[in-house]
């Protein structure tokens, strides 16, 4: 996965607009590891538009040069490309980094290890584990910091309130729901990370090529936070949290509705990705309602 030193630096300036100071004294800590995570949730949407404007004979699992090439037109993309963009960033930068296989477990039909995270091991001191998540299209603005026992720390961030936990020698995320106020599982996850990169790649072949598998070739979801409050297009409804914390819910008429607030919302993305994507799920609709 080719990354040079010099193009991450430009990365975190260009792509990810962080203000850092010269380069050769960028130390890869906590403090700059909070601020990247950060900073991808706010530059890089989560999003399967891309994947939906493709015919479905033509879907694939990203390869490297494609996820470096959606990362650098700030395109972001699902788990898979966000999360392996994250760890291979972060390791040339110097930091200890593994990934490891998650399966979300929210969803009625489940697919084993439909999800990947980020370990990064030995920040600031040895030992140490912690968590980098930016490729669930929910807020996880900090590194979470694994050295809890049993239940990390609550955490309200944007619209989500979520923890994490141990059991059985796995680990969860949990969300409040914000109906019941019960907690629920939202994944499972490997507590053992690996570097063997290619132990992915055939799980995510199947879910990038195969219709049938998962949600995202039936629907089209773009997602980010910037300056940490939800912006979102679902299908047809708009999401968009002010900065009070206050969420409106808006339904978008038609599909140049649907354009127009993509090229306000996310102007990174072309028109022409855009209406392919609507013209592939409009024909959904129009199969399932037969």
């Amino acid at each position: 996965m080719e990354l040079t030193k010099e193009e991450s630096y430009g990365i975190l300036k260009t792509v990810l607009h962080l203000d850092l100071s010269e380069e050769d004294k960028l130390k890869p800590d906590l403090i700059l590891l909070n601020k990247i995570i950060l900073a991808v949730h706010e530059h890089l949407p989560f999003q399967n538009l891309t994947l939906m404007a493709e015919n479905v004979s033509d879907r694939h699992r990203p390869t490297w040069g494609e996820i470096k090439s959606a990362m650098l037109k700030n395109h972001g993309g699902l788990c898979y490309p966000m999360n392996l963009f994250l760890y291979r960033l972060l390791e040339v930068i110097g930091y200890e980094v593994t990934m490891a296989h998650s399966t979300i477990t929210q969803w009625p039909n489940i697919n084993k290890n439909d999800h990947v995270i980020v370990f990064v091991h030995n920040v600031n001191n040895e030992g140490n584990l912690f968590l980098a998540e930016v490729g669930l299209g929910c807020p996880t603005f900090d590194a979470i910091d694994m050295s809890f026992e049993k239940e990390s720390k609550i955490y309200e961030q944007s619209t989500h309130v979520y923890k994490y936990t141990k059991s059985g020698g796995k680990g969860f995320r949990m969300y409040k729901d914000p109906e019941d106020a019960s907690w629920k599982e939202l994944y499972v996850f490997d507590l053992l990370g690996t570097k063997e990169m290619e132990q992915f790649e055939p799980y995510y072949d199947r879910i990038f090529a195969d219709p049938t598998v998962g949600i995202f070739h039936s629907i089209i979801r773009t997602a980010a936070f910037p300056k940490k409050k939800a912006t979102a297009i679902t299908n047809d409804t708009m999401t968009v949290e002010d900065q009070e914390g206050n969420v409106e819910k808006s339904k978008l008429a038609t599909d140049d509705d649907i354009i127009n607030e993509y090229k306000k919302l996310f102007p990174q993305f072309e028109e022409s990705i855009v209406k392919s994507a609507l013209a592939n799920w409009r024909s959904l609709q129009k199969e399932k309602s037969k």
